[in-house]
C-alpha cells in the first residue's frame, strides 16, 4: 500500500509551474512507480484550502 500526501506548499503556488510539478507530476510518478511495483493499493489524500483562509482557494476561481 502506497499513501500519497504530496501537495504543492504556499510558496509554491505562485509559481505557475509549482502545482504541475509537485501535485501532477509527482504524483503521477509515485503512481507510476507504484505500478511497476504491483502495489494493491493506493491511497491519494488531497486537501485543498488547509493553510491560510482562502487558500489556494482564493486564487484558483
Amino acid at each position: 500500500t502506497v499513501i500519497c500526501t504530496i501537495g504543492a506548499s504556499e510558496k509554491e503556488v505562485f509559481d505557475v509551474t509549482g502545482p504541475f510539478r509537485i501535485d501532477y507530476m509527482a504524483t503521477k510518478n509515485l503512481v507510476d512507480a507504484a505500478t511497476v511495483a504491483k502495489v494493491n493499493h493506493f491511497i491519494l489524500v488531497t486537501s485543498l484550502g488547509t493553510n491560510k483562509f482562502g487558500f489556494p482557494a482564493a486564487i484558483l476561481k
